[in-house]
C-alpha cells in the first residue's frame, strides 16, 4: 500500500512538473507536507527520505528528457526570489479589487468577471481575462461579501465534518466504518490544502472536471457523519431501504444534471465553434468565403428557445451580417454591380459595416449629404436584416451590459437607429471598458471617423 501511495504521489508530481505550473507545484508541496504531518506517528521517515531522493531524481531526468529542465527550475525559484511577483495577474489582481469594492456588498454577479473588471483596469495589461486567475479575487469581484461568506462558512462545515469523522475512526464500530472514515481522512488532508493553494491562483474549481470529484467527497463526508448520528439507531430493514431510496434519488438528480450539462456544454461549443468560424471566414480572400445560412436558421430557432442568453443573440447578430457580406459580394461576382472582372479585386474592406457607414455620408458639389441606409444595399442584400442584427446585439446587450463586443455591432450598425448621440455614448463606453487594448480603439477611432448615421426613416426604427 505505502509503495502505491508514493508511486501516486510521484506520478502527480511528474504530471505537474511537465506542465510547468508554479501555483499547482506549490499547491502540491503544500498538500504533501499536510498529509506528511497528519500521518507523521505513522510514517517511515527513512522510507520517505529515500523515496525523496528518487523523486528528485526521476523528476530531474524526465524533465531533461522532455527538454525543460533549466525553465521548469527556472520557474520553481522564481517563487524563491520573487520574480513570480512580476505576474502580470498581480498587477491585474489591484485592478480586480478595485472592481470588488465598486460592487460591495453583493458583487457585480455570478460570471460577470470577464466583464465586470473592465472599467477598472489602471495598472493591469490590456489582455481581456476571462477568469482573475484566482478564485478569492474573482469571488470577491462577482458575489461580494456575500460569496465570500458562504465559501468560508463552507470551509468550516468541511473542518466540522471532518472532525465528526476522525472521531467515528477513532471508534470501537466496525471494521467497514473505520475504514471508510480513515480513507476519506487521508483524501481530505490532501484535497484541502490542495485546493486552499492551487485556486488562490486558478480558476480550476469552476470547471466540472474538478467541482464534481469535490462535490462527490464533500457528499461522502456528509454521510459518513448523518451515518454516525441517525442511521446507527435505525433497524437493519430500514436501514437498508433508506440506503436504496437515497441512492436512487442520487442516480436520478446526476442522471438529470448530467443530461442538461451535457446539452448545455454543446450548446456552448457550437456557439463559440460558430463565431470562430465566422471570425476566421471574414480574414480569408472574398472568394473563399463561405455561407452561413445553415447556421443563422438553427441560431434563429435557438433564440427562440434561449431567450435570456447573451452569447445566442450576439453569434446570431454576427451571422446575418455575415451572410449579408456574402450576398454583396456575390452581386459582384455574378456582374450585378459593374461588372465579373472587378469581383477578383474585391476586398473585405468594402463589404464591411465600417466601409457602409461611411458611404452613407457623401459628398456632393461640396457639401455633405447624408442618405438612408436602405439606398446603399447591394443587389441580394436586404436592410431589413442589419436591422434585425442590430436588434439581436441589442438584446445581448441587455442580457450582458458590460460586454463591449455588442456595443461595437451596435455602432456599426448605427444608420439604423433613431437617436443621434446613442453612437457617441456607446464609443465612450468601449474606450472604457476597454482601455488599453491598442487594436480595440484604433477599430472604435475608425469608426467614429468614417461613422454617420443614415435619416432616420420611421418604417425602419425598432
Amino acid at each position: 500500500m505505502s509503495c502505491l501511495c508514493y508511486g501516486a504521489i510521484l506520478i502527480l508530481a511528474l504530471g505537474i512538473m511537465a506542465t510547468e505550473s508554479r501555483a499547482s507545484f506549490l499547491a502540491l508541496g503544500v498538500s504533501v507536507c499536510s498529509w506528511a504531518a497528519g500521518n507523521r506517528q505513522n510514517l517511515r521517515w527513512r522510507q520517505v527520505a529515500a523515496f525523496s531522493a528518487v523523486a528528485i531524481v526521476l523528476g530531474v531526468s524526465f524533465l531533461h528528457v522532455l527538454g525543460t529542465d533549466e525553465r521548469v527550475m527556472d520557474r520553481m525559484f522564481s517563487m524563491i526570489d520573487g520574480r513570480a511577483l512580476e505576474n502580470p495577474r498581480v498587477e491585474h489582481w489591484r485592478d480586480s479589487l478595485r472592481a470588488g469594492m465598486h460592487f460591495l456588498p453583493f458583487g457585480a454577479g455570478l460570471g460577470s468577471y470577464r466583464y465586470a473588471y473592465l472599467p477598472f483596469q489602471l495598472e493591469g495589461s490590456n489582455r481581456w481575462f476571462v477568469n482573475a486567475d484566482g478564485m478569492p479575487v474573482e469571488w470577491f469581484v462577482e458575489g461580494g461579501l456575500v460569496v465570500l461568506g458562504i465559501v468560508l462558512l463552507g470551509l468550516a462545515l468541511t473542518v466540522r465534518e471532518l472532525r465528526r469523522a476522525v472521531q467515528l475512526a477513532s471508534s470501537d464500530d466496525s471494521d467497514e466504518d473505520n475504514i471508510c472514515c480513515r480513507t476519506v481522512i487521508q483524501t481530505f488532508l490532501y484535497v484541502i490544502p490542495a485546493l486552499l493553494v492551487s485556486q488562490a491562483f486558478d480558476f480550476g474549481i469552476t470547471l466540472p472536471a474538478l467541482y464534481l470529484p469535490v462535490s462527490v467527497l464533500l457528499g461522502i463526508l456528509v454521510g459518513l457523519g448523518l451515518r454516525n448520528k441517525t442511521l446507527k439507531v435505525v433497524p437493519c430493514a430500514q436501514k437498508i431501504r433508506a440506503r436504496w431510496i437515497t441512492q436512487a434519488v442520487v442516480v436520478v438528480f446526476m442522471l438529470v444534471g448530467g443530461i442538461k450539462g451535457v446539452v448545455d456544454h454543446n450548446r456552448d461549443a457550437w456557439l463559440q465553434s460558430v463565431d470562430q468560424a465566422v471570425s476566421v471566414d471574414r480574414r480569408k480572400p472574398v472568394e473563399q468565403w463561405k455561407g452561413f445560412l445553415e447556421e443563422e436558421s438553427q441560431l434563429r430557432q435557438l433564440a427562440e428557445k434561449q431567450q435570456n442568453n447573451s452569447e445566442v443573440y450576439r453569434v446570431l447578430s454576427n451571422v446575418i451580417v455575415s451572410n449579408q457580406q456574402l450576398h454583396g459580394y456575390s452581386a459582384f461576382a455574378n456582374g450585378n454591380v459593374l461588372n465579373r472582372e472587378i469581383a477578383g479585386e474585391v476586398k473585405p474592406e468594402w463589404l464591411s459595416l465600417a466601409t457602409l457607414r461611411s458611404a452613407i455620408k457623401s459628398t456632393e458639389m461640396g457639401r455633405v449629404v447624408v442618405r438612408r441606409g436602405p439606398d446603399f444595399m447591394l443587389p441580394g442584400q436586404d436592410f431589413e436584416q442589419f436591422i434585425a442584427a442590430r436588434n439581436y446585439a441589442l438584446r445581448s446587450l441587455i442580457l450582458s451590459p458590460l460586454d463591449d463586443r455588442p456595443r461595437i455591432r451596435l455602432i456599426e450598425t448605427d444608420f439604423a437607429a433613431q437617436d443621434r448621440n446613442v453612437s457617441q455614448l456607446l464609443t465612450n463606453q468601449v474606450r472604457r471598458l476597454r482601455a488599453g487594448d491598442v487594436a480595440i480603439e484604433a477599430y472604435v477611432d475608425r469608426l467614429e471617423r468614417m461613422g454617420q448615421r443614415a435619416q432616420p426613416a420611421s418604417q425602419y426604427d425598432q
